[in-house]
């Protein structure tokens, strides 16, 4: 009896110290835990602070574009460049300066001496023209004839020739048969030849 009461006596101790130790393990295990939830809900916490704090900026950030964009303040538009139009260009009126450049012959009154062939023996005729931009505008003719009938001839080609050359163009002149007179224009012929040398641009 004595034995199974210190039997008894000796399972109770155990049992206590088990329970014992289970209750403190679960209490250290429940602190622990306590001081992890704890842990955790700081960083939620933290987050929660900080989430807050970036959403009041953005908030203050909408308004401050509210404001500017309800200040009043005029809108600058931008004014189009005008697209500059290319100048139409007239062409260069001709001067007398362009068309003396064309010219031929210069402007001006030449004289020379022309001689042909007569029955008689040769005979001259000096003639005279005046140039205006390669046109004859006045003329003149002198008779250098020694023959009498040659001098006859030369006389009727005096009073008809001018009337086929004045107002033409010198290289548009060459006279076959005046008044009568055949071989006269021939001298007037070598003499315009002539004076086109001495007149040449």
């Amino acid at each position: 009896m004595k034995y199974n009461m210190s039997k008894l006596i000796g399972s109770i101790v155990v049992f206590c110290l088990t329970v014992g130790a289970v209750f403190s393990y679960a209490l250290y295990g429940a602190g622990k835990k306590s001081a992890e939830l704890q842990q955790v809900a700081d960083q939620i916490s933290i987050g929660n602070t900080s989430a807050g704090i970036e959403s009041s900026d953005d908030e203050d950030e909408g308004d401050d574009e509210f404001e500017s964009a309800s200040s009043g303040s005029p809108v600058s538009t931008p004014i189009p460049t005008p697209t500059p139009t290319k100048p139409v260009s007239n062409p260069p009126s001709t001067t007398p300066a362009d068309t003396r450049k064309t010219l031929l012959y210069k402007n001006g009154t030449y004289t020379a001496v022309g001689s042909y062939q007569s029955p008689a023996g040769i005979e001259q005729i000096k003639v005279s023209v005046t140039l205006q931009d390669d046109v004859i505008t006045n003329t003149s003719a002198i008779s250098m004839a020694n023959d009498r009938k040659s001098e006859r001839y030369v006389q009727k080609f005096i009073g008809g020739y001018s009337a086929q050359i004045i107002g033409k163009n010198i290289d548009s002149v060459h006279l076959n048969f005046v008044s009568g007179s055949s071989l006269t224009p021939i001298g007037f012929n070598d003499a315009l030849s002539k004076i086109k040398v001495s007149a040449k641009a």
